[in-house]
């Protein structure tokens, strides 16, 4: 285990200090980026906002307004291969607006190969040379919940080589040696998604607490928790955030896979069954291992990795000040969109999930676990190391307010994604209701619900219970009202820094670190 005592940062940490501006007129500012690829050396512009691929999100409708302000989309992966041609076929659709989402398997790249194939008999490209010169996708977006494993940087490679015209954009990640490494002649990418969260867990985790058990969504700041070390800390922070991501379910708690648990590794036990542990680190009755042991026995290792052959779980016993060893019964990978939570807890940085022992990921001071990062320090960072190598990055997640995409901008992001601030709009895919009280709201439903299962399975996913939830998202209207908020948000960032171009933005930026970045008298602002 490592410990970095670096300062990490979200967007809400931070505000944007105000500089001398001799701007005249806020139409003066100009918010168009020009890019040439690093890889695929092609030239792509706009207003630097992407569409999310949520499936309510990522929707042709979306696609359409989007490139008609400047701006980009990434399509979803649930459309047919006959609806993809129909759309691209359309003189209308702006194929240098619209990212073509895949993943890393099979069936994805052989669905990509139908539509292209399709598209070159539709525009009845008979010679070879101009099949060969025939761009399609113009941008391709690779998405994958976990971009550390060689298998997604051998699957870029591999998308690269098949596709070598077309500007990949390729995550997530959220540490710099990713970023050089999927940047490199030797993968392929142009552009790096940046944004691995913080581990967290869905709402109803309950977490253990002076109190007993109590769901994770509805623990206070202040409150005490048990601790890995089986003393009772004070919360001292919390984060609720939107995922949209693969979770992993360790023995029923789930949580995004990055989320640290605390282990014994199974090489501590002999064939007998027996635990190898010094004496010092044994309980009175040489039973149990003494919870001083557990600094010096036990590792941290992120759901993402844990193995049933390798690892025990630790549960804290705080009665007997020791802990017990749990199995590994069950791993499963969940399909999730929707709240996610965590807690910051003071000197000892974890808490427990009934009994459970896991790290707190949200340490604003102290904790980089190599899986996840802050988002704005993780911007900074991937930032730096891809402008150094003349590659881009798009920060991905974590926005929630236009405030938060001027901040993004100026740590460097050369794009931004956004899913929740332009879900409900009216260009959005899914169902529209009418309460009772007259209000208009969006179906906005977890990738893991029943009704996400049956529309892009067919079946539910056979677990025993819906991981997702349906929620229902205030109708925003028209996307072009969420649009304008965006831009008048950026161009005031702009002009408040006294920055003509927006891809000076970052050099004119000076963060300072908050403890509260807006008055919420009368309510939260995010």
């Amino acid at each position: 285990m490592r410990i970095e005592d670096g300062v990490k940062l979200d967007y809400n940490n931070v505000i944007i200090v105000p500089k001398r501006s001799y701007t005249e007129s806020r139409g003066d500012i100009d918010v168009v980026r020009k890019f040439v690829t690093k890889n695929s050396k092609q030239e792509i512009s706009g207003f630097p906002v992407i569409a999310a691929n949520f499936d309510t999100v990522g929707t042709f409708s979306v696609a359409d307004k989007m490139s008609e302000n400047g701006m980009f989309t990434s399509l979803h992966k649930y459309y047919s291969v006959e609806q993809l041609v129909a759309y691209f076929s359309n003189f209308k659709t702006n194929w240098d607006k619209v990212f073509y989402t895949i993943g890393i398997n099979d069936k994805d790249i052989e669905k990509l190969r139908a539509v292209r194939k399709m598209l070159i008999k539709n525009f009845k490209l008979k010679d070879k040379e101009k099949e060969k010169e025939f761009i399609f996708p113009k941008l391709i977006c690779v998405d994958v919940a976990n971009g550390y494993t060689q298998k997604f940087i051998d699957g870029v490679r591999k998308i690269r080589k098949e596709f070598p015209k077309s500007v990949i954009m390729a995550g997530n990640v959220a540490t710099p040696n990713m970023v050089e490494t999927l940047l490199s002649e030797d993968v392929g990418a142009d552009i790096i998604k940046v944004g691995i969260g913080p581990g967290c867990f869905i709402a109803g985790t309950k977490v253990l607490t002076e109190a007993g058990l109590v769901a994770i969504e509805k623990v206070e700041i202040g409150q005490r928790v048990l601790t890995h070390k089986g003393n009772w800390k004070k919360v001292v922070g919390k984060l609720e955030r939107e995922e949209k991501k693969k979770l992993i379910s360790i023995n029923g708690i789930k949580s995004t896979p990055n989320h640290e648990y605390c282990i014994l590794h199974k090489d501590i036990i002999d064939g007998d069954g027996y635990l190898f542990i010094p004496a010092p680190y044994k309980n009175k009755n040489g039973s149990s291992i003494s919870l001083k042991g557990i600094e010096q026995l036990s590792d941290w290792v992120p759901a993402s990795e844990l193995s049933k052959e390798e690892h025990l779980l630790v549960k804290v016993d705080y009665v007997n000040r020791t802990f017990d060893l749990v199995e590994i019964e069950e791993i499963k990978e969940i399909e999730y969109s929707g709240s996610v939570f965590d807690l910051e807890v003071e000197d000892d940085h974890s808490y427990t999930i009934e009994g459970i022992a896991v790290h707190n990921s949200v340490c604003l001071t102290r904790i980089e676990t190599g899986c996840g990062y802050p988002q704005l320090s993780a911007v900074i960072e991937c930032a730096d190391a891809a402008h150094g190598l003349n590659g881009l990055i798009c920060a991905d997640g974590g926005c929630a307010v236009p405030g938060d995409i001027s901040k993004a901008f100026g740590g460097g992001a050369d794009l931004v994604m956004l899913g929740g601030m332009f879900a409900g709009c009216d260009e959005c895919e899914g169902e529209r209701v009418t309460l009772e009280n007259g209000d208009k709201v969006f179906k906005f439903y977890g990738m893991s619900s029943q009704e996400a299962k049956s529309k892009h399975n067919g079946k539910p996913n056979g677990y025993e219970s819906a991981e997702g939830k349906c929620v229902y998202v205030k109708s925003k209207g028209p996307i072009i009202d969420v649009i304008n908020r965006i831009k008048t948000g950026v161009i005031g960032a702009c002009s408040m820094t006294g920055t003509m171009k927006l891809k000076d933005l970052s050099k004119r930026t000076t963060f300072v670190l908050v403890n509260q970045e807006s008055n919420e008298v009368f309510g939260r602002n995010r």
